[in-house]
């Protein structure tokens, strides 16, 4: 019976062994997948910060052209032609 006894406390150390790198592996990717959605999350922020900033600098361009035009001399109709914008685009220039 004493034979046994070690074999089964070996055995119990074994599946101790096993089950702590099973938590340690599990505990990994856990990490792992943490910083990779992290680093999906900020990769998505930052593209989405960046179109956003080239549509405000479009619009800002839009608008700085539409006053310069205005300061020319030209007629609401002919900067929604000339520079493709929309009436309230033309008003916005205008009152700023």
């Amino acid at each position: 019976m004493v034979g046994r006894s070690e074999y089964i406390e070996e055995a119990y150390r074994e599946l101790e062994r096993m089950s702590a790198d099973e938590r340690a592996r599990l505990e990994y990717e856990a990490r792992q997948k943490a910083i990779r959605d992290h680093e999906a999350i900020m990769s998505s922020a930052w593209n989405r910060g960046l179109q956003e900033g080239r549509e405000q600098g479009v619009a800002q361009g839009r608008l700085s052209i539409v006053r310069r035009m205005l300061e020319g001399g030209a007629s609401p109709e002919e900067i929604m032609r000339l520079a493709g914008v929309t009436e309230e685009e033309v008003e916005k220039a205008r009152n700023l």
